[in-house]
């Protein structure tokens, strides 16, 4: 019994005797030769786990973000204008209106009822008429001839209009109107505003 004791007490004196004349950062480095890769791999995957929920932020911001607001014009914005600005603007406002229409199908996977068209007071064409008409005494009913969403839009006096603006597309929109309005007969030489 003796002995074993003996034994036990040099192995363990044996054993921490060859610890303190290694450094230990070296014993540590290779005991697993595979450490240092295993490592760079979790640090490319967290990198990859982090870049993955930026792009996934990114992404629902862009997607959750409303629409610009839509630009409505007035009269006064309008009456200066040629053809050609006045149909840019036409333009911008149907697209406008197209595209808050898509953003809302978007989110709820259901268009509106009247499929994101914009009503007839805010289209910049219909406008400029209105207040053309409203200036000289054009009354509604002598250039509405069909019930549809936007009669103006659809009447002679507007075809008219666009005629002229289409062979002349710097003129102002305005004189463009003032021809149409005689040729059409809505409006006498003297009754110019």
């Amino acid at each position: 019994m003796m002995m074993s004791n003996q034994r036990k007490k040099n192995v363990v004196v044996g054993l921490s005797s060859k610890t303190p004349s290694q450094p230990p950062s070296s014993s540590l480095r290779f005991d697993n030769p595979l450490a240092h890769i295993q490592v760079g791999i979790m640090k490319v995957y967290v990198a990859v786990a982090l870049m993955l929920c930026v792009s996934v932020a990114a992404l629902a911001a862009f997607v959750w973000s409303g629409p610009a607001p839509i630009r409505h014009y007035t009269f006064d914005d309008l009456s200066e204008l040629t053809c050609e600005e006045l149909s840019e603007r036409h333009t911008e406002v149907i697209d406008a209106y197209h595209d808050a229409e898509i953003v809302h199908y978007g989110r709820t996977a259901a268009f509106h009822a009247d499929l994101g068209l914009p009503s007839e007071d805010v289209l910049p064409f219909a406008v400029l008429m209105m207040g053309f008409m409203r200036d000289n005494n054009i009354s509604e009913s002598k250039v509405v001839t069909q019930s549809t969403p936007w009669p103006l839009l659809y009447s002679d006096f507007y075809y008219e209009i666009s005629g002229t603006c289409a062979a002349n597309p710097p003129m102002r929109a305005v004189e463009a109107m003032r021809e149409s309005a005689l040729k059409l007969g809505l409006i006498g030489r003297g009754e110019m505003d």
